[in-house]
């Protein structure tokens, strides 16, 4: 249609090939709404001839734009009674908000339009699914979700899924459109194969939105060049430059979905990919092996076709292709064109791999050796030696292999083979060994972090889970570790559980000597249970209704037991002999307990009154009234419901329902102004072994502590929200180290008075728990519940031994290298040696008068190496406390850093603040000095005898014997901690904390804390750093061979931290700091017990 068409021809010709021409030009430029048909108004036989030539060029342009379907092969799964099934379709004029403009191709999946998009003004592809795909609800269903899951990529070599939708039965999905060619044509266009450089370039993009695609889990499954859209960059000027040429893949999950509709699993293309590029297991239809390496695969027989011109295999038949894909091995590109490199033809043939192991494992993998390749550098992908082809060719041949077996020579040369076989599958799977043990560690470190959440919620059964998936496989290494072992013994494990009772149990107490345990329930019964085993020594019967209360005597012969039906009895616990009953109340017994010295018995119920009685004869001694008028009395809001001696014997303290506190004088019985708490009720109380402290509790699930001065009581502190539900039970442990409460929400806690924050949840009861009680050592603590079962808990599985405030600061602390022992040095030089389930001190002796700034314990703890505030280093003997020598330094500022020799033959020290010196640990004599010019902040040797040092613009390690650095970093260093493997070095800036691999100083992790670093420690199994930060005050537990964070453990808000350590047997943790207020020392200890096989207990 070029030229002058309306030369020579009549007007009305000439006027109809003027309208030709004209619509033609504006067909192609999508602009036919322009065209002027005012001429033809006139004649309405030129209007007929006008709409006949008007449909020929519309059809003419629409089959000019498609291909060819008669002459042109069928692309993959689309033939050609397809094609001419689906052009056929009556297209809408839109779709959606889409405008169709023209048929862009058909292809694998359906057909593609051009459209546009009126909304933003864009061209978009608009693609049409196959015929079966329409004919399908779930079909069209997994075309949808193809597609949505496609759009969840956005890279610049990915084309991007702009939208999907459906009108009717059609559906559809528009994507961004990409004129240009495909690499399939781009390939076939060129006179010979892509340059090397050239082609890894273009792989190395596709791979890169290969692992984009992976990181969304999206799997491509059919990469291939016509899957490879090619347009030109729109930041170069001159486009025409194949370097400018920018690859984007497109149909992602396409192959997916025409597998998944196999009607016909026979037909050539059904199974999911194209054949000559399909990996093995797709062509083998191992559908599960499917995964990211069979997209790497694909990407390595791109790579070959344009590096070799030629895909990997070819056939005459699809079948044939599919036979040679499974059993040969693809020709070297080198082979085919000789000036490929080596190291990109190993990269190609490692992609191309028969088994997915052995290939690159992630597309990242393959991203990062095209870049070492496109850099210049060695590539990771080695080409395989002549015995590793000549083994995959005797693979492939047995029948050749057994002939050649027959000779000697071929039997050695076999032996050979397999041998070196052997060593490289060693190194495999020593290398998948390594692989599959760092994932075991970070599924190690989340499973721990989930548990420590699970915990803080309250969620015991899936702590207890995800502790239990930690366990190892036989033959597999245990990574539990300190962490782990410190959650399990948080996990509350019950010792035991007993049951006996026929509904609720009411009240439970230890006996003085921990014998034996005693409760009441529902059942009117009262038992006795031997407190080590939990078997049941009597079923005491007298009660007519509901046991209530009970007490046992501080000399231990009697047991008290309250009823509703109105009396208490006492009974002999040992053998369960009854002695006498007491009517005690008008209106049920709620309450009984044993003053301290065992004389008398009081006694609360439903009245208000409460009864004093002599407990040798059951002789009433008091009647102990209220203080309150008879109308006040009368509104029944006076129901004693808790009472508790005071520690000395002397006061007895009773809590209301009315929510008031009474206070009685027990000699004269005269009553005390009590303390109210407008709208309380209170249900539960306790009394400490500290004078005068008393706990209450009730229905506004706080927990209040006061204090008796005198006569008032005076609120002390107040635990908010304790519970969720009414407080039932409070009880302090023998020590006073902690304060056990319980409630309607069926939670047991424990309470440290040092803070009052929750220091342990136990849950295990079904219902509501009645009462608690602590048994007289506090290594147990006794629970009844309304699920009708006594459960008993090991407290020492809290694993926090509690030590007393010390006067003055801490500046030394060790553990003694056996049992529980930690040796204590404070600013004052006094030394203490601490021991027992609730530690005490036993004073050594006082060093100097000077003030102690640091202090160091030897390895074999015979020697105590400390610094002064005016620059002395001083080493003492400690048993006996004896001087062994003293050194003074350059510098009276006394700052001092210190570090024992492994050895224990040199001890580190400062001259002055930036000179490190070296002194014999037997005499003190210096013999090297090391001056650095800048400031020394920390010293700490490693295993082998080097010294790391830790200045305000470095870290080095130094080899003394060969005065010289074996390695230096820049930058400013605080604290400083050694593996005992010598593997590792960690330092921290205060902000964060650099763990160094100790041979070369390289950093293998980069931790960053809640909060300012003050102390670092690593475990004696070298797995475990352990991290001191204040604000948030806590310890961080981080796996040091993964990098990951464990668990943190709170510490007291207002304690200022010095020092974190193990112990030498890893299963304690401590710490000391100071209260800034008072300058009061604190040590803090977590201890742990392991136990592998607890969990599945």
């Amino acid at each position: 249609m070029n030229g002058d068409p309306g030369a020579d021809l009549p007007d009305d010709d000439a006027l109809l090939a003027d309208l030709v021409t004209r619509y033609d030009e504006l067909l192609a430029d999508e602009r036919t709404g322009e065209l002027d048909l005012t001429p033809l108004d006139h004649d309405p036989a030129l209007r007929d001839r006008w709409e006949s030539a008007k449909r020929c060029l519309d059809l003419i342009h629409r089959v000019r734009d498609m291909p060819a379907v008669d002459d042109a092969p069928s692309p993959r799964g689309f033939e050609k009674s397809d094609a001419v099934l689906l052009t056929g379709i009556s297209m809408p004029a839109s779709l959606g908000r889409f405008e169709i403009i023209r048929l862009l191709g058909a292809g694998g999946v359906g057909l593609v339009y051009l459209a546009r998009d009126p909304r933003l003004g864009r061209r978009v592809a608009v693609k049409i699914p196959r015929l079966e795909t329409l004919a399908s609800d779930d079909a069209r269903g997994r075309f949808l979700r193809e597609a949505e899951a496609a759009a969840r990529l956005n890279h610049p070599h990915v084309v991007s899924v702009l939208e999907t939708g459906q009108e009717g039965l059609l559906c559809y999905i528009a994507v961004e459109y990409c004129p240009g060619t495909t690499l399939a044509e781009w390939l076939r266009s060129r006179p010979g194969p892509v340059p090397a450089r050239q082609a890894a370039l273009l792989a190395r993009q596709l791979s890169d939105a290969v692992q984009h695609a992976h990181g969304r889990g999206v799997l491509h499954r059919d990469i291939k060049p016509a899957n490879v859209l090619l347009t030109q960059a729109t930041s170069k000027a001159n486009g025409a430059a194949e370097q400018e040429l920018v690859p984007k893949l497109t149909d992602f999950g396409m192959a997916k979905l025409i597998a998944e509709l196999g009607d016909d699993e026979t037909r050539t293309g059904a199974t999911i990919g194209t054949p000559a590029y399909m990996a093995p297991e797709q062509a083998a239809g191992r559908v599960r092996e499917f995964d990211s390496r069979t997209d790497v695969y694909g990407l390595g027989a791109v790579l070959y076709e344009m590096l070799a011109g030629q895909p990997p295999f070819r056939g005459d038949s699809p079948v044939e292709i599919l036979r040679r894909v499974l059993d040969d091995e693809a020709a070297p590109p080198r082979g085919l064109r000789g000036e490929i490199p080596r190291d990109l033809e190993a990269i190609c043939l490692k992609c191309l791999a028969k088994r997915p192991a052995q290939r690159y494992q992630t597309a990242q993998q393959l991203v990062a050796d095209l870049d070492r390749f496109l850099a210049g550098e060695p590539v990771l992908a080695r080409p395989s030696t002549a015995i590793e082809r000549f083994w995959k060719w005797s693979r492939r041949r047995p029948l050749a292999i057994t002939a050649l077996a027959i000779g000697a020579c071929a039997l050695v040369a076999l032996m050979v083979v397999v041998s070196l076989y052997n060593a490289r599958l060693s190194a495999e799977v020593v290398r998948a060994d390594h692989e599959a043990e760092a994932s075991r560690r970070l599924l190690y470190s989340a499973n721990v972090q989930l548990a420590q959440d699970a915990l803080r919620r309250d969620h015991v059964p899936q702590t207890r889970e995800l502790l239990a998936a930690c366990a190892p496989a036989p033959g597999q290494q245990d990574l539990r570790e300190f962490s782990w072992h410190y959650l399990l013994a948080r996990c509350d494990q019950q010792a035991l559980t007993l049951l006996g009772h026929v509904g609720d149990v009411f009240s439970v107490a230890y006996s003085p000597d921990g014998a034996a345990l005693a409760s009441a329930g529902k059942d009117g019964t009262v038992r006795i249970w031997d407190a080590a085993s939990g078997g049941a020594r009597h079923v005491l019967r007298g009660h007519t209704t509901e046991a209530t209360c009970v007490d046992f005597s501080p000399q231990g012969e009697l047991l008290a037991s309250g009823s509703e039906d109105d009396s208490v009895r006492l009974w002999n616990w040992r053998d369960g002999t009854p002695l006498r009953q007491i009517d005690a109340s008008t209106d049920d017994v709620l309450c009984v307990v044993f003053s301290p010295d065992g004389q008398l018995l009081a006694t609360s119920g439903r009245e208000p009154v409460v009864r004093v009685w002599d407990a040798a004869d059951g002789t009433l001694v008091k009647e102990l009234e209220l203080g309150k008028s008879a109308d006040e009395l009368a509104t029944g809001q006076f129901v004693i419901r808790a009472l508790r001696f005071a520690a000395d014997g002397g006061r007895l303290v009773a809590a209301s329902e009315f929510g008031q506190l009474f206070v009685w004088n027990t000699v004269d019985g005269s009553h005390r102004p009590g303390h109210w708490r407008e709208s309380e009720q209170f249900f539960a109380l306790a009394a400490a072994r500290r004078p005068a402290i008393f706990a209450a509790g009730g229905r506004h699930e706080d927990i209040e502590i006061y204090s008796l001065d005198g006569d008032q009581f005076r609120l002390r502190n107040a635990i908010t929200d304790a519970h969720m539900g009414w407080i039932q039970s409070l009880a302090f442990s023998p020590s006073d180290s902690m304060l056990a409460s319980s409630g309607m929400d069926g939670a047991i806690r424990l309470w440290s008075p040092e803070t009052w924050q929750i220091a342990r949840t136990m849950v295990g009861h079904s219902g509501r728990v009645w009462s608690v009680a602590w048994s007289p050592d506090g290594a147990r603590l006794a629970s009844a519940g309304a699920d009708g079962q006594v459960r008993v808990w090991d407290s020492h599985n809290a694993a926090k031994r509690q030590f007393p405030r010390g006067a003055v600061a801490y500046r030394g602390l060790a553990d003694t290298g056996s049992g529980d022992g930690i040796i204590s040095c404070d600013i004052e030089g006094n030394i203490c040696h601490w021991a027992g389930a609730t530690p005490t001190a036993t004073h050594a002796g006082r060093l100097i008068t000077d003030s102690i700034d640091d202090s160091e314990l030897s390895a074999d703890r015979r020697r105590l190496a400390l610094t002064t505030c005016f620059g002395r280093i001083e080493v003492w003997w400690l048993d006996p406390l004896s001087p062994i020598w003293k050194y003074q330094s350059a510098d009276n500022d006394g700052r001092g850093e210190l570090a024992w020799s492994p050895d224990g033959s040199q001890l580190a020290g400062l001259k002055d603040q930036q000179t490190v010196v070296m002194l014999d640990a037997a005499t003190g004599k210096p013999h090297q000095e090391l001056p650095l010019g800048v400031t020394v902040w920390d010293l700490a040797f490693l295993p082998d005898g080097s010294l790391a040092i830790a200045t305000a613009h470095g870290l080095c390690r130094w080899d003394h014997a060969a005065s010289r650095a074996l390695w230096r970093l820049a930058g400013a260093h605080h604290q400083l901690a050694t593996s005992p493997d010598g593997k590792y070095v960690c330092s921290d800036d205060q902000t964060r904390v650099e763990v160094l691999d100790a041979a070369t100083g390289t950093a293998q992790w980069r931790i960053v804390p809640e909060g300012e670093v003050k102390s670092l420690a690593i475990s004696p199994d070298s797995r475990t750093l352990a991290i001191g930060v204040a604000a948030p005050s806590q310890i961080e537990l981080w796996d040091l061979i993964s990098g990951r964070q464990l668990i943190s453990i709170p510490l007291p808000s207002r304690l200022i931290l010095r020092k974190v350590f193990f112990a030498r047997d890893g299963a304690r943790l401590l710490a000391d700091g100071y209260f800034d207020e008072e300058r009061a020392g604190q040590i803090l200890e977590w201890s742990v017990r392991p136990t592998s096989d607890a969990v599945s207990k």
